[in-house]
């Protein structure tokens, strides 16, 4: 038989691997804890996690996305020459078209207002949209124009705005491709209704002051 030598572990190797082991436990409750739609570990498991990982150097949160969304609402803008008659304002990236598939994106990242919309529902919001929403209004310059699809804006003539404008929210999930649906549509709207509005160019600031509280 092979003949091993003993192997005295020097008492820091020890202590060292016995802390990595706690840490690594200490995360892998954490993520046990997201993955079971928990917002949050428990305070003293946040910290000492927190003191480990910055000991250790071995990991770190992860912004925004420490837990995953279940439900994926996308803002839609709607304007109206008349009142009567709603057109969406649909944007150059992000999903809204029901029937359009996915769009292509520029490389490193999506553009800054389709990214913003984004997190708009989930309760990131700032007066970036209350003025973009004015700027609609009164006509909008070359500039924000451009931040809409040209292909499919109704208001494409700065001198013709909307009349105003109305902010919906609805829910956006992937049909199923072996149904009906997912033969005739890319995704499934469902839950919309009309969050804000409608709007004029007069009082904008009220209609929006609540919700971007």
């Amino acid at each position: 038989l092979p003949y091993f030598p003993d192997v005295l572990w020097p008492a820091g190797s020890i202590a060292l691997m016995g802390l990595t082991l706690a840490v690594g436990l200490v995360q892998a409750v954490a993520l046990s804890y997201a993955m079971r739609g928990r917002l949050r570990p428990p305070r003293w498991m946040q910290s000492l996690h927190g003191q480990g990982a910055r000991w250790l150097g071995i990991g770190n949160s992860y912004g925004l996305f420490a837990v995953m969304t279940t439900q994926r609402e996308e803002v839609l803008l709607e304007g109206t020459a008349d009142g009567q008659v709603w057109l969406p304002l649909r944007c150059r990236w992000k999903p809204d078209d029901p029937t359009r598939g996915l769009k292509p994106v520029p490389p490193l990242h999506m553009p800054r207002l389709d990214w913003w919309l984004w997190f708009v529902p989930l309760g990131h919001r700032g007066h970036w949209f209350r003025a973009f929403c004015q700027r609609l209004l009164e006509g909008g310059s070359p500039e924000v124009l451009r931040l809409l699809d040209p292909k499919t804006n109704p208001f494409p003539d700065p001198a013709r705005p909307p009349q105003a404008l109305r902010v919906r929210l609805c829910e956006y999930r992937w049909p199923d491709p072996t149904s009906k649906e997912g033969t005739q549509t890319y995704w499934l709207q469902s839950g919309c209704r009309v969050q804000y509005g409608p709007m004029t160019r007069n009082d904008v600031n009220s209609q929006l002051r609540m919700f971007w509280r």
